[in-house]
Order: structure tokens, then sequence, then C-alpha cells
């Protein structure tokens, strides 16, 4: 992984058999807690927001091949790379803490992963949980949650989804 990120290669992470999910985009960071992807939408052929993850929950990852490039009908990701401080980000606390006050984060919970996510604002962070003002898929702002730290399996930010509900 660490040439894949040297190189800004695309990758495909498989987390099965922890979940069966499978994210393709380019690894920002990977260290022994989180994976910082620049996240790929094949829907749109473009990269849209990232995604954070437990390392240990990645059981394997490969590098795109040639048929997977042609993919990429726009190579948006330079526009990307430079907005956060990716070097401060170590932890899901210090990403949380860095997107403290940046606008809206999807929450990907441990126990809730299959059925949906929660978004919102983080309004309060502690070692040990954040507050989520939660907003809905209309972006009404609705009550705060609070999160586990500990529950949190991925992290999302800004992506298309995000954006468009804070123009709410």
């Amino acid at each position: 992984m660490k040439q894949a990120i040297a190189n800004s290669t695309p990758v495909d992470i498989d987390l099965e058999p922890n979940r069966d999910e499978l994210y393709s985009g380019i690894c920002l960071k990977q260290n022994d807690d989180i994976t910082i992807m620049l996240s790929f939408d094949d829907m749109h052929g473009k990269y849209d927001g990232f995604l954070i993850l437990r390392t240990e929950d990645i059981e394997t990852y490969r590098d795109w091949d040639e048929d997977d490039f042609a993919e990429i009908k726009e190579d948006n990701s330079a526009e990307f790379k430079s907005l956060f401080p990716w070097e401060e980000m170590n932890t899901f606390h210090d990403c949380l803490s860095v997107l403290q006050g940046k606008g809206l984060v999807s929450i990907f919970e441990e126990e809730e992963i299959e059925d949906g996510f929660l978004v919102g604002k983080i309004e309060k962070l502690t070692e040990q949980s954040l507050d989520l003002f939660l907003i809905s898929e209309d972006g009404e702002w609705l009550e705060t949650e609070e999160v586990e730290l500990d529950d949190i399996a991925m992290i999302g930010f800004g992506s298309h989804y995000e954006k468009e509900l804070e123009k709410n």
C-alpha cells in the first residue's frame, strides 16, 4: 500500500469478511489505526469525497489495472488532495477534530452500517465520543446524537451528498 500511496495509484479496498464492502479510490494515508481514501464514484467516473476506515478492517487491497483506469471520465483528484492537513490526521479522534466546524460528515457505526448512517455537524468532541447535530435526507436539522468513537466503523466527508445537504 505504501507504493500505491506514494504513486497516487487507485486501489480497491476489500473489507470482506468483516463487512461485504468494496471501496475504490486513491489511498492518501495509512497507519496502524486509519486509512484515508479519496473515494472514486464509479457512477460518475470521478472522485467524490473522502472515506476514513479502520485499517484493521481492511482484509485485502489491489492496485487498479489498465481496464479500471478506463472508468475515470474526469480525473479531478488534484482538487481534493490538498484540502486537509493529512499529517495531523492519525486517529479517528484526530480526523474528527480536524473536521469539526468544516461542514457535514457521515458517520457509519459498526452495528448500523447495513441499515444506514448518520449525517450532521460535529458539535462537541471528547476522547470517547462526539455530539453530532443530525440533518435529515431533506436537509432539515434534527436532534443531536451522541456517538461513541469506538462504535464508528467509517467516516465520510466532502462528497457531493454532504455538500448538497449543506446547501439546504
